[in-house]
């Protein structure tokens, strides 16, 4: 399936050098109708798809989530504050604060995206914070990312979840940022103080099916990045509500069932030493 991939890789790259050479315009280019370009453009999107490896994929998933996110602009309803750059020390990301969502609070995990091009950069998350706004004012910093991937079509990304943890089960999701690692700045260490924040909009994914990259994973059922990634989506963005309810329940109801069952066995013990303690002693009774 590798060399499969590489030979449409190939491909897509003769059909881009040939397109460049009759359309060149600094020759005899040809001037081709607005359709067949369309066609050429649609062609090329497919073979990318079908040509990328599935970390690729992932990043041109996040990269679709980035320009839905273009869309909204800085007037959208929920906005993170932020600033992220390279340093010398690697990427520096400083959460300065988001919308509240309700009284139980809300935090940020921050990843870097695709996991795989990234294996070093373990997830963080902010403190829980309360209020509307909710402020964090932290700084993570990912050491072992001195630049972006440089293998992928279209680099990585870091992606920011506003959550709010549950007592039982993982957190609930209710919107990401999503900001490419080609778009941050590279700075020294000693000027991120002069860095301005950017007012990024909190957005969430369409329906999963409608993502290109996403049925392309959906193809791989024996692509192991593909499954674990499709499965992390399906649980963050696309929960079972009622599934979810019921889980709670029963965790609950096993919760309770346990605790009754020690104090029913600590009851138990507690009268079998007194029979013993009776019968030894020759008492009675009352």
């Amino acid at each position: 399936q590798g060399s499969r991939r590489e030979e449409l890789r190939r491909l897509r790259s003769v059909l881009a050098d040939t397109h460049t050479f009759l359309t060149n315009q600094d020759g005899v280019g040809l001037q081709l109708p607005a359709e067949v370009n369309k066609e050429y453009e649609s062609l090329q999107e497919e073979l990318k798809i079908l040509g990328a490896t599935s970390p690729e994929l992932v990043s041109q998933f996040y990269h679709e989530r980035y320009q839905e996110q273009l869309k909204e602009g800085p007037s959208a309803s929920r906005t993170l504050v932020l600033n992220a750059a390279f340093t010398e020390t690697g990427l520096r990301v400083h959460v300065v604060q988001g919308p509240g969502e309700q009284a139980g609070g809300v935090l940020v995990k921050i990843r870097v995206e695709p996991q795989e091009w990234f294996p070093l950069a373990d997830p963080c998350k902010t403190h829980l914070a309360k209020g509307d706004p909710a402020v964090f004012n932290e700084i993570f910093r990912f050491p072992s990312v001195l630049q972006d991937h440089l293998g992928g079509e279209q680099g990585g990304v870091l992606t920011l979840q506003l959550r709010t943890p549950r007592l039982l089960g993982s957190s609930v999701v209710h919107c990401e940022a999503v900001f490419p690692l080609s778009e941050l700045p590279r700075i020294p260490e000693a000027s991120v103080l002069s860095i301005q924040h950017l007012r990024v909009p909190l957005t969430r994914p369409w329906k999963l099916t409608s993502y290109k990259p996403l049925e392309a994973l959906k193809s791989r059922a024996l692509d192991k990045i593909a499954v674990d990634f499709l499965k992390v989506l399906s649980e963050r963005w696309e929960p079972r509500d009622s599934s979810i309810q019921i889980q709670d329940s029963q965790k609950l109801r096993a919760t309770f069932a346990r605790a009754s069952s020690v104090r029913n066995s600590m009851k138990g013990g507690r009268k079998m030493l007194t029979y013993k303690y009776v019968a030894e002693n020759k008492l009675s009774l009352p």
